[in-house]
């Protein structure tokens, strides 16, 4: 007969018990973490693919809105060639070579590149009519370099090949516009689809990818006349409107397990410059 307290411990039945009862516990708070991290993906896939919408909007509405009457050089459903801005000047020169811009009136990011750039000279040949009034394209030659203006202002000097017509008018004080012949289309990298850009006039071929990945037709185009009706010239285009699909980088699992890409879509409309 043993004296003493009772021995502490534990059955197997108890065991056995406490065994299951952490597996289910484990089991639970396994399918809960799962669950969060699925939902925490798709929200953060959603959240990229949101952006990425709002940022193709942004873009294209930067680029295409400063394009004025004669500026969209092609315009297909998903691509759009056209004069992209690169300076604001006014001229006090324009001369047989260069066309010399006043300094305080320069405007632009970067300097002028030969080859890459083009000018628009504003000509107006009589003042008392607009009808003849246009935008004479100047081919840019060589780099820009200081010097003088004829009344001794401070002034930009771009070499320029400048028609002779042109140049015998003597223009003074005249606005000039600089421009670069861009392409904005959406093309496919890689098994997706993005929005690119490339430089037609600085002669680049390869497209570089600004905003995606987007659906198989993410980059739809309508482009409208000044009466709202469907424009079939790109001399016709005031407005353009834009739709992008988009779908997210990465596949998302649902709270049922079913795996999928997320998509959504953004729709809206750019007026050009001087658009009547």
């Amino acid at each position: 007969m043993r004296v003493g307290p009772p021995r502490g411990g534990f059955t197997l039945v108890e065991a056995l018990v406490a065994m299951v009862l952490l597996a289910l516990v484990g089991q639970t708070l396994l399918r809960i973490i799962t669950v969060s991290q699925r939902l925490f993906r798709a929200q953060g896939e959603r959240a990229a693919l949101q952006a990425s919408l709002r940022a193709g909007a942004s873009l294209l509405a930067g680029e295409l809105r400063p394009a004025g009457p004669g500026d969209l050089l092609a315009v297909l459903p998903d691509e759009v060639a056209y004069r992209a801005p690169r300076l604001t000047a006014v001229a006090c020169a324009v001369g047989p070579g260069s066309v010399a811009v006043r300094r305080r009136l320069h405007y632009g990011y970067r300097d002028l590149v030969a080859g890459r750039d083009s000018l628009l000279v504003f000509r107006d040949n009589d003042p008392a009519t607009d009808a003849d009034d246009r935008w004479e394209p100047v081919a840019v030659s060589g780099s820009e370099t200081p010097g003088s203006c004829p009344d001794g202002a401070p002034a930009r000097i771009v070499p320029a090949t400048v028609p002779p017509d042109l140049a015998a008018l003597s223009l003074a004080d005249v606005p000039v516009r600089a421009f670069e012949v861009m392409q904005l289309r959406l093309y496919q990298s890689g098994g997706q689809y993005w929005i690119g850009m490339r430089s037609l006039s600085g002669g680049e071929a390869q497209v570089q990818p600004a905003v995606g990945p987007l659906a198989a037709d993410g980059l739809r185009l309508s482009c409208r006349t000044a009466a709202g009706t469907l424009a079939t010239a790109p001399a016709d285009v005031r407005f353009i409107g834009l739709t992008i699909r988009g779908v997210s980088d990465g596949a998302v699992v649902g709270l049922t397990g079913q795996v999928a890409f997320a998509a959504d879509s953004l729709a809206g409309a750019v007026e050009l410059r001087n658009a009547e």
